[in-house]
């Protein structure tokens, strides 16, 4: 039963490994358009690689794996741990436009006699349709996920949906020449291992609207500054009925910066800063609602790339490098360099 549990979870959205790189310049992939992990967001950017991809090296679990190729028409496929029902995984594209499509389902029946007999299956579908177009590039995703436990005794089996929407486009204002819209919806009855559902079901919802623009700080740095809007409400919080939360952050700033060190290696750093300037929290229906307006921490990561020819390694790497680099060169260091890398080949 864990197994198609866990699946109800990791097939809910595509994961692609490239996102390593991404997570070092501020965690957003929109605003990086000539990264791989665009495609999760815009799934005709399959279009733009030949790619064999691997992330989580070094890790136990989180591992991943993508592969794309093609000339006129692209075809691709997905692998990720934790999703071991997964049928397939897919990818195309024709040039301006992209779709994917993942299946995956799970049953078993005991086989015991009488009120022992216990059958449980479960099954997910994801689907994302991207293009570029006149007025910019649209991404669509969708995915539904439903298990039966086989007890008529349970009352409400785990289910999840999921839907998301991106744009983005060449924009002038202020000091930007593009932007990003980000929207997101998903109810949900479980979590943890999804091992059960609930009576309510929370709903999140998301919104964000950025701009952003690239800087050429030298010949060997590249700088992206973004600053924009961000709403994020939840109904049901927590699968209580009437429970619900509210925030809205103006404005949330990403900076990232990737600089070659030499021809072979880059190194990333990249920041993030938000403000609420409105936040509210009601624990029930019958509950007074709480209020909140202030700053969120300031988030900095770090990470390095290193490319030989057709061949690339992206790793986020611990604050400590930075600190006291002579220490890791030496290998004399207590923490690790990084906890896991991803490994691309292009072709």
């Amino acid at each position: 039963m864990k197994k198609a549990t866990v699946m109800l979870l990791t097939l809910g959205t595509f994961v692609m490994a490239s996102q390593q790189r991404v997570d070092a310049l501020g965690g957003n992939p929109g605003f990086w358009p000539g990264d791989e992990a665009n495609v999760a967001l815009f799934p005709q950017k399959v279009n733009n690689y030949n790619i064999a991809q691997f992330g989580g090296v070094g890790t136990d679990g989180g591992n991943t794996g993508w592969v794309s190729w093609g000339q006129d028409t692209k075809y691709g496929f997905s692998w990720a741990d934790g999703a071991d029902n997964n049928m397939v995984n897919m990818y195309w594209g024709n040039g301006a436009m992209g779709v994917n499509f993942g299946l995956g389902m799970y049953g078993m029946d005991n086989g015991a006699a009488g009120d022992a007999n216990v059958a449980t299956s479960g099954m997910d579908i994801n689907f994302g349709w991207g293009q570029d177009m006149g007025f910019g590039e649209v991404g669509v995703t969708f995915a539904n996920g439903s298990y039966d436990d086989g007890s008529e005794v349970t009352e409400h089996d785990p289910a999840t949906m999921d839907l998301g929407f991106s744009l983005r486009r060449d924009q002038a204002f202020w000091m930007f020449d593009k932007m990003l819209v980000n929207f997101a919806m998903d109810t949900y009855n479980c979590d943890g291992d999804c091992t059960s559902g609930n009576e309510f079901a929370t709903t999140d919802m998301g919104l964000g609207v950025s701009f952003f623009t690239h800087m050429d700080v030298n010949e060997s740095t590249k700088a992206m500054f973004a600053m924009g809007f961000g709403y994020g409400s939840s109904a049901n919080d927590g699968f209580v009925e009437g429970a619900a939360s509210s925030m809205i952050t103006l404005p949330a700033f990403t900076f990232g910066v990737e600089s070659a060190l030499w021809d072979f290696a880059t190194v990333r750093v990249g920041a993030t800063k938000n403000y609420i300037i409105s936040s509210s929290y009601q624990a029930d229906a019958d509950a007074d609602a709480s209020t909140m307006q202030g700053g969120l921490p300031f988030d900095i990561n770090f990470g390095c790339g290193f490319n030989y020819g057709n061949f690339g390694i992206d790793l986020t790497v611990s604050e400590g490098l930075f600190n006291d680099p002579v220490k890791y060169a030496n290998g004399r260091n207590d923490d690790a360099l990084s906890s896991s890398a991803t490994l691309t080949y292009t072709w």
